[in-house]
């Protein structure tokens, strides 16, 4: 899971959920911290239902998450081929496959 410090998502938080694909992003309510609740639609304590938007997909093995506070990227890297770093850049992103 990762904190998005800057940008259109800031304040929100994403995560990779492997088993689907796809890169998720947990709406936050800024002025209490709290994970919004997609049935009630308020900052929940504890929610097992929060409001969450799909943000990428189409990942192999989306594993770890990295924001770059400067440019606003999102680096995800794929815990089958250590080597694959996709890139995201704005919003929405465009994804960059790099290949060392």
């Amino acid at each position: 899971m990762q904190y998005v410090p800057a940008g259109s998502f800031r304040g929100d938080l994403m995560y990779a959920n492997d088993s689907k694909a796809m890169i998720w992003i947990i709406d936050i309510d800024p002025a209490t911290g709290l994970a919004i609740d997609a049935g009630t639609g308020l900052p929940t304590l504890g929610t097992t239902n929060p409001s969450q938007t799909r943000f990428a997909t189409d990942f192999t093995h989306a594993w770890n998450l990295e924001f770059d506070v400067h440019s606003h990227d999102l680096f995800v890297s794929d815990y089958a081929d250590s080597k694959t770093i996709s890139q995201i850049g704005g919003f929405p992103g465009r994804r960059v496959v790099v290949t060392q």
